[in-house]
């Protein structure tokens, strides 16, 4: 049998396993929390989300140094890096923003599935 409360309803439907709830007595319902910085969260590797912010990152940092050479030759490879650092960083938000909605999702999902269980609206 599952706990009563607000804390066994989170247990109960799963809420806790894909956000970190908590219950606020003041506002009387459910907040989600920042997510813990791990590797996995629910079995997804998080490296693909941030990993093209990271690439973008270094791009940039090897553009600037090719920048700063003295050989006039390497300053359009140094462009096209920050073209493709540019690409990367976009690819980053996109699987942020990705992640993100498919999260929320996830949990709307469970949510509605407890309001059946329980028979609420």
């Amino acid at each position: 049998m599952a706990a009563r409360g607000p804390a066994g309803l989170a247990a109960a439907s799963g809420l806790d396993r894909l956000w970190h709830t908590a219950y606020s007595p003041i506002v009387g319902c459910y907040f989600m929390a920042t997510p813990s910085r791990r590797l996995f969260v629910d079995q997804f590797f998080v490296g693909w989300v941030y990993g093209p912010w990271v690439v973008a990152s270094l791009l940039v940092i090897l553009a600037l140094r090719l920048l700063v050479e003295e050989d006039f030759a390497l300053r359009s490879n140094a462009w096209g890096l920050f073209g493709n650092a540019s690409i990367c960083f976009s690819i980053g938000c996109v699987c942020k923003l990705t992640w993100a909605m498919a999260r929320h999702n996830a949990v709307r999902q469970l949510e509605m599935q407890l309001r059946r269980e329980l028979g609420l609206r």
